[in-house]
């Protein structure tokens, strides 16, 4: 008896262009983000240049003395991300969004990978979502060839995360 192997061997997508991200005010469900409420948020991927989430599994050991392999177990998952980086305008002016993250604000962001970024939100697009409270927001002068410019760093305590890999936005 002959078994065929399935290999997994993807192109790869860029991310540059094919990538939406959204601050959104508030959802009823991390893992079943509506399309009224991904589009109730404010889309950011056009003001920063990273978004990553970072998970750290700590890993339980046991050995009984009859074991020659010690067994592990995944323990506590420990989910955060990396400071939130966005580029601002005017700093005199209004700006909701910085109203929005302003500190112990309690927002969600989503990423939606592998889409336009401009295209609209539909149902069964794939995403994953942090829930996250705003721990500090800094104003940082950047200098650069043009002269002077300004990004608002905020760090971000993580709440919640969608299950696995993607969730999919409903109706």
């Amino acid at each position: 008896m002959s078994a065929t192997i399935t290999e997994y061997n993807p192109d790869g997508m860029e991310t540059a262009g094919n990538s939406r991200i959204v601050v959104i005010p508030t959802v009823a469900d991390i893992n079943k983000i509506t399309v009224a409420e991904w589009n109730s948020g404010t889309a950011i991927e056009c003001a920063t240049t990273a978004f990553g989430l970072n998970v750290d599994v700590q890993m339980r050991e046991r050995r009984m003395l009859c074991d020659k392999i010690a067994r592990q177990t995944p323990g506590a998952r420990n989910v955060s991300v990396e400071a939130l980086v966005l580029e601002l305008g005017d700093p005199q002016a209004e700006n909701a969004l910085m109203e929005l993250l302003s500190e112990d604000a309690r927002v969600v962001i989503a990423h939606r990978p592998g889409v336009e970024h401009t295209d609209a939100a539909a149902a069964g697009q794939k995403y994953e979502a942090v829930s996250v409270i705003v721990a500090s927001q800094t104003l940082v002068a950047l200098s650069n060839e043009d002269g002077q410019t300004y990004e608002a760093t905020h760090a971000l305590a993580v709440q919640a995360k969608s299950k696995g890999l993607f969730s999919a936005l409903v109706a």
